[in-house]
C-alpha cells in the first residue's frame, strides 16, 4: 500500500491576517474577542503575516493612532508573540506567482499603489500553502477565493 504524504495544512487551518485585521485586533477589544471566539480556537491553529502587513500596520499605528515609532513596534511585537504569528519575509522567487496574482487582481478591478502590496501579500500565502485568510478587502477576497484559498470576511467593529 502506497503512502499518501500529509501536508500540515491538511491537518490545521493554516491562517492568513492582513493588515485591516491586525490593526483591528490590535485595537479594538470587540475585533480581539471576536477573533479570539470565531477563528483562534485553539492552540493549533497556525497564523501567519506578511512582513509588507506589519510595515503597513507600522504606518497606521504611527499615523492613524499617534503611536511614537517605538510604542508601535511594541504593540507589534507583543501582538505577535499573544498569538505566536509567523511572519513571512519578502521572497524574490516568488516574482511569477505576483504577476500572476496581480492579473487576477486586475481582473476584478485591482486599481492605484496598494495593488502591489497586496499581490506580494496573496503570493507569498498561496506559495505557503495557507488554507485560509482574514481579511476585510473585497477583491483581496476574490483573488484568493479563485487562488483556492479560503476566506473569512472579518466584520467592521
Amino acid at each position: 500500500m502506497a503512502r499518501q504524504k500529509v501536508q500540515l495544512q491538511d491537518l490545521f487551518a493554516v491562517v492568513g491576517l492582513d493588515t485591516s485585521v491586525i490593526i483591528d485586533l490590535m485595537m479594538l477589544s470587540a475585533a480581539k474577542e471576536f477573533f479570539e471566539e470565531k477563528i483562534y480556537l485553539f492552540e493549533e491553529n497556525l497564523l501567519f503575516t506578511h512582513r509588507m502587513c506589519l510595515a503597513e500596520g507600522l504606518g497606521l499605528l504611527i499615523g492613524n493612532y499617534g503611536f511614537s515609532k517605538e510604542e508601535a513596534r511594541k504593540k507589534i511585537q507583543a501582538f505577535l508573540e499573544e498569538f505566536k504569528i509567523t511572519i513571512l519575509e519578502l521572497d524574490e522567487n516568488l516574482e511569477e506567482d505576483q504577476k500572476y496574482v496581480f492579473v487576477i487582481g486586475k481582473k476584478y478591478g485591482w486599481s492605484g499603489d496598494q495593488i502591489i502590496n497586496d499581490a506580494i501579500i496573496i503570493a507569498s500565502f498561496w506559495r505557503k500553502g495557507i488554507n485560509m485568510v482574514v481579511v476585510r478587502d473585497r477583491v483581496f477576497e476574490m483573488v484568493c477565493t479563485e487562488l483556492k484559498i479560503n476566506v473569512l470576511s472579518f466584520p467592521l467593529f
